[in-house]
């Protein structure tokens, strides 16, 4: 849930910036926009600090000193040949989506000709519209494997990331056109990142590998990536 509102409030920043411009009567716009970051840069530093403080870890982990070597662990790690596989292909995944999401708000202001405060907007149906998506994902995934669903959603992605290219040009409203691109592009994308998700629960095992006790080192690391990606 924090990971969704915070990706909408960030993508919103231009929203807050108007309310915040119309409501203090402030000139220049540079100067609204530096506020709205200052505010949601000093609420997320707010929210971070609420699991810090709430959330005793002893009673969820039981924390034991690792004997081995920060050096010799890496290497082990990156000797499963599967975890190397899975590493290219998350980073150049995320990086690929990364690049065009932060794109949105040139979709929309140039190629489209629309207000850049609905680049936040749409940005907030992307994200609802991939969560309607995760009940039907982990049935398909479970009936079907993930690796049909997670190939199917690369295939449509790539189809809709070249569609950009005509965002435009389309015989129809710039509005509509910009609504239809969220509405197709987040439920593949929810298939790429709810899929992997379904993983077992990690067992402590010493002497092996992350990718080997189930769990997906790639995951929070793309997570925060894509979170920064979209406050850039």
């Amino acid at each position: 849930v924090g990971f969704v509102l915070g990706i909408i409030l960030s993508a919103l920043t231009n929203n807050f910036a108007d309310l915040i411009q119309d409501t203090f009567l402030i000139r220049e716009r540079i100067t609204a926009v530096q506020y709205t970051i200052w505010s949601l840069s000093a609420f997320s530093g707010l929210a971070m600090l609420l699991p810090v403080l709430m959330i005793n870890e002893r009673t969820f982990a039981i924390g034991r000193p690792s004997h081995i070597p920060l050096i010799p662990a890496i290497k082990n790690t990156f000797r499963n040949g599967n975890f190397k596989y899975y590493l290219i292909s998350d980073f150049a995944y995320y990086t690929a989506l990364s690049i065009i999401s932060s794109g949105l708000l040139f979709f929309v202001t140039v190629l489209l000709g629309l207000p850049e405060s609905d680049g936040g907007k749409f940005m907030g149906v992307m994200v609802l519209t991939s969560l309607l998506f995760y009940p039907l994902i982990n049935w398909g995934a479970k009936k079907y494997g993930k690796k049909p669903f997670v190939l199917m959603a690369f295939a449509v992605l790539c189809l809709i990331f070249a569609a950009i290219y005509f965002l435009g040009k389309m015989p129809f409203a710039p509005d509509r056109a910009a609504s239809s691109r969220p509405l197709a592009g987040e439920s593949p994308a929810s298939v790429r990142v709810s899929a992997p998700m379904r993983w077992p629960k990690a067992r402590v095992r010493p002497a092996r590998s992350p990718c080997q006790n189930g769990i997906l080192p790639g995951t929070p690391v793309a997570g925060v990536t894509r979170t920064l990606s979209r406050v850039i």
